[in-house]
């Protein structure tokens, strides 16, 4: 299980963006009128979703130092970072990720439904909601959370209120389950490309992989569901009340459930293929065989 002990930092790092761009493109909001149409690209532009998806090559990079230092196991360390880094700008270059994530939202949505969410974003609730978000999600905001994330917990435990919101939140969107199934999807897909980095007399098999992420589903969705809690009320912390329960009320609307599972589909789509991308550029930079 060397392999699955080497790319937990990696990946852990991806859950949380995971569930971060969830709440980039989970919409509240309330009685709008459908204004002129948007595309799919446009929508998630005007939503903020292009801005974090700049930031997963920072972020997966950052990881890949990290895994170079921690494991023993992949050879030459100068070598292996700079096929991880060139790997990750070219599957999770920004421009490929909002293009393929554009079509998975195409037709998803009728003219009305795409009217309703533009008009979220273009109100003062939807950019207080966006701009929290987008802060949230950058590398420094996310260190902050981290670093913080005692004294937020201890917080929100004082309010009960808070946390119902932030709870109903989460289970209209379903941002528990999507999120777990998100991350054992990238998960394997990047067990696959840096399961074939290592030096080791002997490596994971394909079944290996499956059958060990069988077996941490359960450690997965609990740590999920922590980080899942802990981002939007880190996010959120400075927004009323009153905010959060519209933001939940819109997403048990029809439009906003709607929506919410046509995107975090989409993005475990992209995402997972930007992962299966990631690990045979991995591999074949290294000149090492695929499993």
């Amino acid at each position: 299980m060397q392999a699955l002990s080497a790319v937990t930092p990696s990946v852990r790092n991806l859950y949380f963006g995971a569930v971060m761009f969830a709440a980039l493109l989970i919409f509240s909001a309330a009685s709008a009128q459908a204004r002129e149409p948007v595309t799919p690209g446009e929508l998630a532009a005007l939503a903020g979703v292009d801005k974090t998806l700049d930031e997963v090559v920072s972020a997966l990079s950052e990881q890949g130092d990290a895994i170079a230092q921690e494991s023993g196991a992949l050879g030459d360390r100068e070598s292996f970072t700079a096929s991880w880094h060139k790997a990750a700008a070219l599957s999770f270059a920004p421009s490929k990720l909002k293009a393929a994530f554009a079509i998975r939202m195409n037709g998803k949505l009728t003219p009305e439904e795409t009217g309703t969410v533009a008009a979220f974003y273009q109100s003062p609730l939807g950019q207080r909601i966006v701009g929290s978000e987008t802060t949230a999600a950058t590398p420094a905001g996310q260190q902050q959370m981290m670093s913080e994330a005692e004294d937020i917990m201890e917080l929100l435990l004082k309010s009960p209120l808070r946390q119902a919101a932030l709870d109903r939140i989460i289970r209209s969107a379903r941002l528990d389950e999507m999120s777990i199934n998100m991350a054992v999807n990238v998960s394997r897909a990047m067990l696959i490309g840096l399961t074939t980095t290592g030096t080791g007399a002997t490596r994971m098999t394909l079944e290996d992989i499956v059958i060990a992420l069988d077996e941490q589903r359960p450690q997965i969705a609990a740590e999920t569901a922590v980080m899942t809690k802990l981002s939007l009320a880190f996010a959120y912390r400075d927004l009323p009340m009153e905010d959060l329960v519209a933001y939940a009320e819109f997403l048990e609307t029809q439009a906003g459930s709607k929506h919410a599972d046509a995107v975090m589909k989409g993005l475990d789509a992209v995402l997972s293929e930007a992962a299966l991308s990631f690990g045979n550029a991995l591999s074949g930079d290294l000149e090492r065989t695929p499993i």
